[in-house]
């Protein structure tokens, strides 16, 4: 045992001996400039997610809002104003509509002009149906018609096809042909009323 307390006493001797040294650690440059940058850009991309937040919760989010509240009024203008017409320019425009990425974009689409156009149009090939049936159900000049109201681009085009009297001179010639067919070896046209 004698030896081990030999062995500590040396020790606590060569302490008391040696100063203490302080312990200088330097590190490399790199390595500051390094922590630096890492540092800066934890702190920017702190300092941006706040300011996404902000921007998000206090101007994005409610002009979604606004955006969704304005496409919703104006589908239901655009029911409203095709309601009664069959239209595929109804779902085109619905379609226009919810594909909009601003509340100027929305309020760009002139609902009343188109729907006062089709609406026109389904009038004028309502009574091209309703003038040429019957005996002018085939007759060609229904589908000339037909033609040339799909075809048509505006209102002005649309008022400029008169269904009417094209119809009216249809009739006329349909009855003159009819009635030249009826009569008799002396040019006379003989009428039977029921009793």
């Amino acid at each position: 045992m004698a030896r081990t307390e030999d062995i500590r006493e040396k020790i606590k001797d060569l302490r008391e001996k040696i100063p203490e040294a302080e312990v200088i650690v330097e590190r490399p440059p790199e390595r500051d400039n390094l922590r630096l940058i890492v540092g800066a850009i934890v702190v920017i991309l702190i300092i941006a997610s706040i300011g996404g937040g902000i921007t998000y919760f206090f101007y994005l989010k409610p002009e979604r809002k606004k955006l969704g509240i304005a496409k919703e009024n104006k589908i239901l203008e655009i029911k409203k104003e095709f309601s009664g017409i069959e239209s595929p320019k109804m779902t085109e425009l619905i379609e226009r509509t919810n594909k909009a990425r601003s509340i100027d974009e929305v309020n760009a689409i002139d609902v009343r002009i188109i729907a006062s156009y089709e609406r026109l149009r389904h009038e004028k090939l309502s009574e091209v149906e309703s003038i040429f049936k019957g005996p002018l159900a085939y007759n060609p000049e229904k589908e000339r018609l037909r033609k040339e109201i799909l075809r048509a681009k505006s209102i002005s085009e649309l008022k400029e096809i008169d269904v009417r009297a094209i119809g009216a001179e249809q009739w006329r010639n349909y009855l003159i042909k009819r009635i030249n067919e009826s009569a008799n070896e002396e040019g006379k046209v003989v009428i039977y009323l029921p009793e």
